[in-house]
């Protein structure tokens, strides 16, 4: 069996940009709530680090790879929907201001021009994480990703429909556990983020 550590980014920069598309580094704070995931993290088997194409999954990934010793491999499978968007602004500061974008941003559903359709996203994150699992049979993964990528492989083993948003959403720097194999998929744990207990960071928390 595979064991895959689904692991969101640490708390981003807030970034429009008048041209091209927003791709934020991780706050200082996100930086810090990376070093504890690192720490927190050292002493699992790890064999294998992915992270997105976006600097936030990558920059979360660096402490836990730097103390493994190992090289991440950059997955465009599991990279946001939002690669098109001119803007990041984290969702809980959005609904703290009352800006009903914040659900906008979780369902990307009156966002075409910057989000990518939800089926076909869903549709990649699936493939793309079961290919993972494909490819390490026997081993410990850990892939650095986005809360919608996390949320979209969680509805897959729900078996809930891909139109589905808004039932989960992942903490900054949360694990989310998966065990896979031939004969199919269990959810270990989800939202896992001992680290940040008593540490004064923000979790991101919409609820």
């Amino acid at each position: 069996m595979t064991e895959l550590l689904l692991i969101r980014h640490g708390l981003p920069t807030r970034v429009n940009v008048d041209n091209g598309y927003a791709d934020p580094d991780l706050d200082p704070r996100g930086h810090a709530q990376s070093e504890l995931l690192g720490e927190y993290l050292r002493s699992e088997p790890i064999s294998t680090i992915y992270v997105s194409s976006m600097r936030r999954a990558q920059q979360t990934a660096a402490p836990l790879a730097r103390k493994l010793g190992i090289t991440p491999i950059i997955e465009p499978a599991v990279t946001e929907n939002d690669t098109r968007a001119a803007h990041y602004i984290p969702a809980e500061e959005l609904k703290a201001a009352g800006d009903p974008r914040w659900r906008d941003g979780l369902s990307a559903t009156d966002w075409p021009e910057y989000y990518e359709p939800l089926e076909t996203f869903h549709e990649r994150v699936v493939t793309g994480i079961d290919a993972m699992i494909a490819r390490h049979p026997k081993d410990v993964v850990a892939v650095f990703c986005h809360s919608g990528v996390i949320a979209r492989y969680t509805a897959a083993m729900l078996k809930l429909p891909w139109e589905q948003t808004g039932f989960f959403y992942p903490l900054y720097t949360s694990i989310t556990r998966v065990v896979g194999g031939d004969t199919g998929r269990m959810i270990v744990t989800v939202n896992e983020t001992p680290h940040l207990r008593d540490t004064g960071l923000p979790t991101g928390s919409l609820f």
